[in-house]
């Protein structure tokens, strides 16, 4: 009779493998005592790498294989001998390893024959049911586990098919023979892993896991069996229904909780009195910067120096008075210097034994600043509509000026004509003034056109030296790009001066600014990179010398009200990117801690216009044919002027200070009025409205609305509109192609 070969039984644990059971031949061979059992092999053998490596591959790639290895006795510290070690896969958690003594040469025919007796004693050993079928899905070999599991007597298993007996799937669905791990096994040569079936256990239903793994001739490589393997995981899954139940209604109020608490920008504390220790939620560490929960002592070093006098008061009345509560705000200095807003409720309270602070705190950060933004924002609006009013009142003055010039320049001499020359310029420079005005109100014309931009910044290099101070070197020997973009020549200063601006107050112990443009073109990757359409830009880049800027603050330069000063509205290269993203273009900034920042402003490239044929002498001014005119301002000094420039151009004018007066003089008039010229603001009846109610009860009276503010949305050759302050020359010229379009 054979001798049964050495045999171990090991099951994985985690990262190890467990010596589950071994035969007296094992035990003899290698001297490893039965203390062992139940302990784990690795530190054992942690000296024969090659051993573990051989069981930890086979065990992951569920495949025998076998080694000839020099391996040591448990009682020696050398390798005194060499084993032939096979190691086989059980699965789903069990590794059989076999040794053969081959220190001198073995007979494999008799390890061979002893097979069938060595998986017999490994098998027997299992607490897992255990079946060993043929290639016909009969059995081979079977443990008592596995008679239990199916419902039968030990014996009885021998040349019998487990699908014999009734089984259902996970979704109670009877299993069919393509659902069962060990057919499955025998029909593709693949191992099955972990199939959960439920079955009839004399009348009574037992959850099991069910794997297979085939096996194969070691120098063939043909299927001859396939090893499977029974679980009960009856009792397991009805003791964790309740546990994974509870489980998960915990984890769900868990959720909600933090889910509010992130959403209302909350945290909790907890603050024990006997210990001086407490805990705080996540929430709070990114709040405050630290990842500690400091004591009253600590907390405080955190609170503002300007609030810790007064939180520290709070802290000691409370902590002094059980059930004592406050509700107060005050702001932290994070350990980075950032300053945060936070507000504290909380509640000293005994709680399990001891006397505990509880409470909850939120950031008010955001709240504060938007508060803060608002404030800046109304005290912007009320300068804003104050601009609007003074500039207001000064285009009435100016249109006063331009148009008394033009009247006096008729017939004036030559010296005289010099004179109101300077006068005219230095109201059209007053014009400008007023348009800056409007631009800072919001209120500005818009005025497309196709501009050089290099002469824009030739204009405005003066204004920009001024605006940077002495001590820092304003550059512009790069501005030579000739090219010419179609924008509103005052947004683009308001752009640029933005820009310079911005760079000013990035070096406050001076620097240096350079400008410089050019042209780019811009192909698909790098259009959707700045987020523009391809083609040729004109570019202008405002370099400065300053600390640079940090990554984080770059991602929200171009935020409404973001600023990192103290002072101003953070709307400067807010409302610049507006402006040039309307125009079609983009705003690129590149930066670098300590390397400065390069603003590139991304406008798209036209051509420039062509050369007009030699001006021709200046035209006959446009006179009028007696056609009545009413005339309606709420300002004397305009009403006047324009009446008497009206007059000597040869139209019939009646003049009024209001819509009512105007209204009441078109019913009183013979025949209705050829146009209407009215102020656009007015108290009470503003203009638009009069135009309104004149058409209704004169349809045929043109409308000609004045204002200083930007002209009203609908225009018609029935209503047109004139821009304040206007000269005589403007005036006339409107008023004569307006009747001239009535025909």
């Amino acid at each position: 009779m054979s001798t049964p070969t050495p045999g171990y039984l090991t099951r994985r644990e985690g990262t190890h493998f467990v010596l589950e059971a071994l035969n007296h031949k094992a035990q003899g061979l290698t001297k490893l005592p039965a203390s062992m059992i139940g302990r784990p092999l690795d530190p054992l053998y942690a000296d024969q790498p090659e051993a573990m490596a051989a069981a930890e591959t086979a065990f992951r790639e569920q495949r025998t294989i076998a080694r000839d290895l020099r391996v040591r006795r448990a009682d020696l510290a050398v390798a005194n001998q060499t084993l032939r070690l096979t190691f086989v896969p059980m699965p789903p958690a069990h590794l059989v390893v076999y040794s053969e003594d081959v220190t001198e040469p073995s007979d494999l025919a008799r390890g061979l024959a002893d097979a069938e007796a060595r998986n017999a004693s490994i098998v027997a050993a299992m607490m897992e049911g255990v079946l060993l079928l043929d290639t016909q899905g009969l059995t081979l070999l079977g443990n008592a586990a596995a008679a239990k599991l199916l419902g039968v007597r030990e014996a009885d298993l021998l040349r019998r098919a487990p699908e014999d007996i009734r089984a259902w799937r996970v979704d109670d669905a009877p299993a069919a023979p393509g659902d069962l791990p060990w057919r499955r096994a025998l029909a593709t040569g693949e191992g099955v892993s972990a199939v959960r079936l439920t079955l009839d256990v004399d009348g009574a239903r037992r959850a099991v896991l069910a794997s297979a793994r085939p096996i194969r001739d070691p120098t063939r490589g043909e299927l001859t069996s396939v090893a499977c393997t029974l679980t009960d995981v009856t009792a397991l899954e009805e003791s964790s229904a309740a546990l994974r139940e509870s489980e998960l209604a915990f984890h769900r109020s868990e959720r909600w909780l933090d889910a509010a608490l992130e959403a209302g920008q909350l945290g909790v504390f907890e603050w024990s009195s006997d210990d001086n220790r407490g805990t705080w939620s996540p929430h709070l560490e990114a709040l405050f910067g630290v990842q500690t929960e400091p004591g009253v002592a600590g907390y405080l070093e955190l609170v503002h120096p300007e609030d810790r006098p007064r939180i520290a008061e709070i802290a000691m009345a409370t902590l002094g008075q059980p059930g004592a509560s406050f509700d107060t705000h005050y702001r932290v200095v994070r350990p980075d210097g950032e300053v945060r807003w936070v507000r504290t409720t909380g509640r000293y309270v005994e709680y399990d034994g001891r006397m505990r602070l509880l409470g909850v705190m939120a950031d008010m950060s955001e709240r504060y600043r938007m508060q803060e933004a608002l404030a800046r924002a109304e005290r912007l609006e009320s300068l804003g509509r104050l601009a609007g009013g003074v500039a207001h009142d000064f285009n009435n003055l100016l249109t006063v000026i331009l148009t008394s010039v033009g009247l006096a320049q008729a017939g004036a001499s030559s010296e005289v004509q010099r004179e109101l020359a300077t006068v005219q310029y230095a109201a059209e420079r007053a014009r400008e003034l007023t348009g800056q005005l409007l631009a800072f109100a919001r209120r500005q014309v818009v005025e497309i056109s196709v501009v050089d931009l290099d002469a824009l910044l030739r204009r405005t290099e003066q204004m920009l030296r001024r605006l940077v101070g002495d001590e820092i070197e304003l550059r512009t020997e790069d501005v030579r790009s000739g090219a010419h973009v179609r924008v509103d020549a005052a947004q683009v200063e308001q752009v640029v001066v933005n820009l310079v601006a911005n760079a000013r107050d990035a070096m406050p112990q001076g620097g240096r600014i350079a400008l410089a443009t050019g042209v780019e073109r811009v192909d698909e990757a790098a259009a959707s990179a700045l987020g523009v359409a391809t083609g040729d830009y004109v570019v202008l880049e405002v370099e400065d010398s300053g600390a640079g800027i940090d990554p984080t603050v770059r991602e929200k330069l171009f935020e409404p009200f973001f600023s990192t000063k103290d002072s101003g509205t953070g709307l400067g290269l807010a409302s610049a990117y507006g402006i040039v993203r309307q125009l079609g273009g983009t705003i690129a900034v590149e930066s670098e801690a300590g390397a400065g920042a390069v603003f590139r402003v991304y406008l798209p490239k036209v051509e420039p216009p062509r050369e007009g044929a030699p001006r021709a002498s200046a035209p006959r001014r446009a006179t009028g044919r007696g056609e009545s005119i009413l005339l309606v301002d709420d300002d004397e000094l305009v009403r006047a002027t324009t009446a008497r420039l009206l007059e000597r151009l040869g139209y019939s004018v009646t003049a009024t200070g209001d819509a009512e007066s105007a209204l009441a003089a078109a019913a009183a008039a013979p025949a209705p009025f050829a146009l209407l010229l009215t102020d656009m603001s007015m108290p009470g009846m503003n203009g638009l409205e009069l135009v309104q109610r004149m058409r209704e009860r004169h349809p045929q009276t043109r409308a000609l609305v004045v204002s200083g503010n930007p002209p009203p949305a609908e225009t018609s050759d029935a209503l047109a509109f004139l821009q304040k302050p206007y000269t005589l020359e403007s005036l006339a010229a409107r008023v004569r192609a307006l009747l001239a379009s009535a025909g």
